[in-house]
């Protein structure tokens, strides 16, 4: 088998890192000699997602992000740029010429964008121009009749008609997984029929957690913290900080006061972008400065791409963590370790919630409760540990159903693919004098 996979992030978020080696992991365990073709932002998020999954792509396409929020007609382009994907995708552009895409397309059996929790619909001009981004090879696929997998996607939230309509037409017909129940029911509304499954990241769950819990020690206690930029304006932004170290610091004083031992925050930046609204390193700072206790930062990899016990191990040594980071909740049980989860942007992070078989209490829609949430997860730690340690394996023994369903044969896209093959000739018949631009091929370590 032969697949087109897009990843469309930067090379420093972890979480996004981890679910690509989840994923390729479930489609070599489908088929050990596929062939997988990597569509990517750029050659260093590129050369990262070959270093984490550890393969080695047939090739690489760059479709870059530039110039796509550029323009004083920001709602025009934006319109215009959507309503071209809707009916005319193979002669949109975004970043390369449109012809490359339609070859690679062309030559796969499927398409499968990267799981997670990008594909929605924002409002605005700038959040049109990305949805519209984000939905034209979907739907350049569909009108190719190339099948499409989606695995382990949260969808939405959609705000707009123009945005929500590019998604909806770009998902029908397509093979689909969600991973939280909010979005299994915008599809229901859609007419999209899909399946509920954990998140990918649960494949790199292991049964053997004994390496991990040796990370730990019994003369100190560590409590860890992922946290992000909320986009929620300065004020906003002020305030979800100053909750986390309160909750944190009512936290230190419990432990040293009912068990006598020293207490230390490990912040674990699960995202290091170039920006410092999306480096997560500058928010866990601001917050690391104000508590009482000992505190480090903790870049896996430093700074580069860890390998997977480097970013389990980050995890592995914490008692409890508080996360905001969705990914940072699920490296922690892929290690054993019991967590609190902020919900950050619709329901994604009940979804992980809910995989794990955890209390309801865990999963945070408001900062006030933190202390109390807190307290409460530190004195029910081991309960929390063994119902992580067992929900991660039942999550990643759900997700081998994926495996069995790609080795099926699909008769209806079978039938599809047929009826557009016609199609398919007179528009190369079309192209034939002109000259083809190749992919843009980027060299990978083996």
């Amino acid at each position: 088998m032969r697949l087109a996979l897009s990843y469309w992030h930067g090379p420093g978020n972890l979480g996004d890192l981890a679910i690509l080696r989840a994923q390729i992991a479930l489609l070599r365990q489908a088929d050990p000699d596929i062939q997988i073709d990597l569509i990517a932002v750029d050659s260093r998020s590129a050369q990262s997602a070959a270093a984490m999954a550890d393969v080695s792509f047939e090739s690489i396409l760059i479709l870059p992000w530039q110039g796509i929020y550029s323009g004083r007609l920001e709602w025009l382009l934006g319109a215009a740029k959507a309503t071209l994907a809707l009916v005319a995708p193979d002669y949109l552009s975004f970043g390369t010429d449109v012809r490359v895409l339609r070859d690679l397309l062309r030559k796969v059996d499927a398409f499968m964008p990267k799981g997670g929790g990008y594909l929605y619909a924002l409002g605005g001009p700038r959040g049109l121009l990305f949805t519209a981004r984000i939905a034209w090879p979907l739907l350049l696929a569909r009108r190719l009749g190339v099948r499409r997998i989606l695995w382990g996607h949260s969808i939405g939230p959609c705000d707009g008609w123009l945005g929500s309509l590019l998604l909806k037409t770009a998902l029908r017909g397509a093979e689909m997984t969600v991973r939280d129940h909010a979005s299994l029911k915008l599809l229901t509304k859609w007419g999209i029929p899909a399946q509920i499954l954990p998140d990918l990241a649960f494949q790199l769950v292991t049964e053997d957690t004994k390496p991990y819990e040796a990370c730990r020690g019994s003369a100190i206690r560590r409590i860890g913290l992922t946290a992000r930029n909320m986009g929620r304006g300065k004020s906003g932004q002020q305030e979800y900080e100053k909750q986390l170290r309160v909750g944190l610091n009512g936290l230190i004083a419990k432990i040293r006061r009912d068990e006598g031992v020293d207490v230390e925050v490990v912040a674990i930046v699960q995202v290091a972008g170039q920006l410092e609204h999306t480096n997560d390193g500058h928010v866990l700072s601001r917050i690391l400065s104000r508590l009482d206790c000992k505190s480090r930062l903790v870049t896996p990899g430093g700074g580069g791409i860890p390998t997977m016990s480097e970013l389990l191990n980050a995890y592995a040594e914490l008692d409890l963590l508080v996360a905001t980071r969705m990914h940072s909740a699920i490296l922690a049980s892929c290690a054993g370790r019991p967590f609190v989860v902020i919900e950050y942007i619709g329901g994604k992070a009940r979804g992980i919630v809910d995989a794990l078989g955890l209390p309801d209490w865990v999963y945070l829609t408001d900062l006030r409760d933190l202390s109390e949430i807190l307290v409460r997860a530190w004195e029910g730690r081991s309960a929390l540990e063994d119902c992580v340690k067992a929900g991660g394996l039942n999550a990643q023994r759900s997700l081998r159903r994926l495996v069995n369903e790609l080795r099926e044969p699909v008769s209806s896209h079978s039938v599809e693919r047929r009826s557009t093959a016609s199609s398919q000739q007179l528009s190369a018949q079309s192209t034939a004098g002109i000259k083809q631009e190749p992919p843009v091929l980027v060299a990978l370590p083996r």
